[in-house]
């Protein structure tokens, strides 16, 4: 793959981290494209409207518009915004959500994450945005007396949901959830997940999505807010066929490897006994560029990585393991997101990764 193929959006043209990194605030491919958790920050890496959840969620819109329009897209583009934010309650939650909806319609899929802190003092969100070149088509399907909702985009290549199951009675809401997801994605395969949970007692619920075939490993799902009452959150991406998907076990790190066209999602976590984020994170890296080679890929491949980890509000947390990750990569790389969660309830892990790529 050249670099040719690709449009890199250059990490230090709007805005910038206070660590040197190889990473890109966009990267466009064929009729899709991924960002990196767009900041509230400066060029110096200063936190833009410190506290002001709402004030830095405009910023944050202004950065995004700006890309799209010096990538030649426009904001009814955009089919996904994955909003990481601190809560401040609901109120300021909702003012939030009308903002994004003003900002960029109605159509895309908003999938708020609550998260503990962030690793700069005053700020207090992150937003990753994903794009589609071909038009988009929205659907939707149940309700919360249905013990399940379902809201989906579809790009064309991809297609993105956000999946909403019901805790209680969570055997019935996994079966109905994977009926209608069926309904409304026809023949393409689930390519990646991230599910969010309350407490390790979701677990249950997560043994029955992964029983109608969601929910790779439970051990990935990460504690965080929720904003709806009773349900845990999936994020789900899905393409079209070729497909295979494979679990395996370099060692002390799991990994999840599916391909589903010429897209594919590999993702990593490691075990307690390795010791902290740092040696968890370099185990990782080392077992998915393991994977790749195996695939006859390389991290260039590699548009979206996405890392979670079990912090502290310290900028140190984030820097040490991405001082790691980096190496892995050169300039222009991929679209990166890395921030704090509460906890991975089901499993020993500090960290998880994971990268989304295409083989061409």
């Amino acid at each position: 793959m050249t670099q040719r193929e690709r449009i890199y959006v250059r990490s230090d043209t709007l805005w910038n981290m206070r660590i040197d990194h190889p990473y890109s605030l966009a990267v466009l491919q064929g009729k899709t494209g991924w960002s990196c958790g767009q900041c509230p920050l400066g060029r110096n890496g200063e936190t833009l409207s410190p506290g002001d959840l709402i004030g830095q969620v405009r910023h944050v819109s202004r950065i995004i518009k700006q890309i799209l329009s010096d990538t030649g897209m426009t904001p009814s583009q955009v089919v996904k915004l994955v909003l990481y934010y601190v809560d401040q309650g609901p109120e300021t939650f909702g003012r939030m959500i009308a903002t994004l909806r003003e900002e960029f319609g109605q159509r895309a899929l908003l999938i708020p994450v609550a998260v503990p802190h962030f690793y700069y003092d005053g700020m207090l969100v992150e937003i990753d945005f994903h794009v589609s070149h071909a038009p988009s088509e929205r659907g939707e399907r149940g309700s919360s007396s249905d013990g399940f909702c379902i809201e989906i985009v579809d790009g064309d290549e991809l297609a993105w949901a956000r999946v909403l199951v019901q805790r209680d009675n969570a055997a019935a809401a996994a079966k109905a959830a994977r009926q209608a997801l069926d309904q409304l994605v026809g023949r393409r395969m689930l390519l990646a997940e991230q599910w969010h949970i309350s407490e390790a007692g979701d677990g249950e619920a997560l043994t029955q999505l992964r029983n109608v075939g969601l929910c790779g490993d439970p051990g990935f799902a990460v504690q965080a807010g929720a904003d709806r009452e009773g349900f845990i959150h999936g994020e789900l991406t899905f393409a079209y066929p070729g497909h295979s998907s494979s679990e395996a076990a370099h060692g002390d790190v799991s990994l999840l490897n599916r391909v589903a066209g010429d897209f594919f999602w590999i993702a990593g976590r490691a075990e307690a006994k390795l010791g902290g984020i740092v040696p968890q994170t370099s185990a990782i890296m080392d077992a998915i560029r393991t994977e790749l080679e195996r695939m006859h890929l390389d991290f260039g491949a590699v548009c979206k990585a996405t890392t979670l980890y079990v912090g502290t509000a310290s900028a140190d947390d984030l820097h040490d393991n991405m001082k790691v990750r980096n190496r892995y990569y050169s300039k222009p790389g991929p679209s990166s997101t890395g921030l704090p969660v509460v906890a991975f309830p089901l499993s020993t892990s500090a960290v998880t990764i994971s990268v989304l790529g295409r083989h061409a």
